[in-house]
């Protein structure tokens, strides 16, 4: 029954019952490629890329398109041609042709050795390499067949390499995409440089889709000394500064009346004048309404610390990345993963932070800390979490 049950789950997704071969062994069908003029082709039960000299990067990619997944294979790579393999990743109009980009698990047979290392491809570079992961980096075999493993589900990629854990990222940005195979592009060559990729096996989880907290409406929020409100489909709050002998509290609170435990939340705002706390798996008490992990945001400067308010340990202090991302007093798109004891943070694409908080509460409320003693201006467009349809 457990079976059987199983498949009609899968089939209702439209996905595969176990894993799928992505290569035939014989053929390049259901392959397209990209971007450069690499060469491919099939010998002995292995895809061949072959460099072209003077080319850009290449890309052999699925003409399908996959969320949540677990992929193995195995790659064998020539010294002296980096390579890689794209997830989650799509095309876009560059000149006469286009140009791949997106999530790549990096196959580096270079003296770095960072295979396995996770790197975006013509988007924002290096998102988690293996500089301070030496196991992965002894891994590798150059010259020799290696075995990759790549999980992707909901917000986190984990990549293996020969059975090693290499990669381990926290990244919102993009939840599906094809599956491509790269030739780097190179200069001049005295000889033929080749990769090779056999045995491609693919188990889909299903897809993951951000589903709305915020209904547009002040429905399943309780507010504490601040009365919220909707205009235009926008979520605002809007409050002056409490003069001291008169502030009900240190701090005014909106949060949803459900708590919830580990979760990805996105949260799109416009902080015209103030700030605010962005707080999750938070403890209500009539002595503290609101304590627990928060992310302090300014209107002027964006996201500051990662605070434990119960504690007032500082997990995080404000990022470098937030000065260049944030836009002030503008639309701004906030994610915050918040799954076991790791919390992560990005602004408009850019991490903020990736830690671990050893005493995190497993559930809780999610919400809104504003300081009394400060006007404030806040409008929500949208609270979202990143919800999954993962099977095993």
């Amino acid at each position: 029954m457990i079976a059987a049950g199983a498949a009609l789950v899968a089939a209702a997704l439209g996905l595969s019952d176990g894993p799928i071969e992505l290569f035939d062994g014989r053929s390049l069908d259901g392959w397209t490629r990209r971007g450069g003029p690499a060469l491919y082709s099939t010998v002995g039960g292995a895809i061949v890329g072959e460099a072209v000299p003077r080319s850009r990067n290449t890309f052999l990619c699925t003409e399908r398109s996959f969320g949540d997944f677990r992929l193995e294979l195995e790659v064998n790579v020539d010294p002296g041609l980096n390579s890689g393999v794209q997830v989650r990743s799509a095309a876009r109009p560059d000149g006469d042709g286009e140009r791949v980009f997106g999530y790549q698990v990096e196959v580096d047979p270079s003296a770095r050795a960072w295979s396995g290392g996770i790197y975006d491809e013509a988007r924002r570079g290096w998102l988690n390499d293996l500089s301070t992961n030496e196991a992965a980096r002894r891994a590798f075999r150059v010259g020799a067949w290696n075995a990759l493993r790549v999980e992707a589900v909901g917000d986190r990629i984990r990549t293996w390499v020969n059975g090693v854990p290499a990669a381990d990222l926290v990244d919102p940005m993009t939840l599906e995409g094809f599956v491509g195979l790269q030739v780097h592009g190179v200069g001049e060559l005295e000889e033929p440089k080749r990769v090779r990729w056999r045995h491609l096996l693919l188990e889909e989880f299903g897809r993951s889709r951000w589903r709305p907290l915020f209904d547009g409406t002040t429905a399943g929020w309780v507010g504490h000394s601040i009365d919220p409100r909707v205009e235009e489909g926008r979520l605002v709050l809007d409050a002056a500064a409490a003069d001291e002998a008169t502030a009900p509290s240190l701090h005014r609170i909106l949060s949803r009346v459900e708590a919830l435990g580990d979760e990805t939340l996105r949260l799109r705002f416009r902080l015209r004048k103030g700030a605010f706390g962005w707080g999750v798996r938070a403890e209500r008490t009539s002595a503290a309404p609101f304590v627990g992990p928060t992310l302090e945001v300014d209107a002027e400067t964006g996201p500051g610390p990662f605070v434990d308010t119960r504690t007032g340990r500082v997990a995080a202090p404000r990022p470098d990345a937030a000065r260049g991302a944030y836009v002030a007093r503008d639309w701004n798109e906030l994610t915050l993963h918040a799954r076991g004891r790791r919390f992560a943070a990005h602004l408009n694409g850019a991490r903020l932070f990736d830690v671990t908080l050893g005493d995190a509460a497993r559930r809780g409320a999610v919400g809104f800390r504003f300081p009394a003693d400060r006007d404030v201006l806040l409008e929500v467009r949208s609270l979202e979490r990143l919800v999954s349809t993962r099977r095993f």
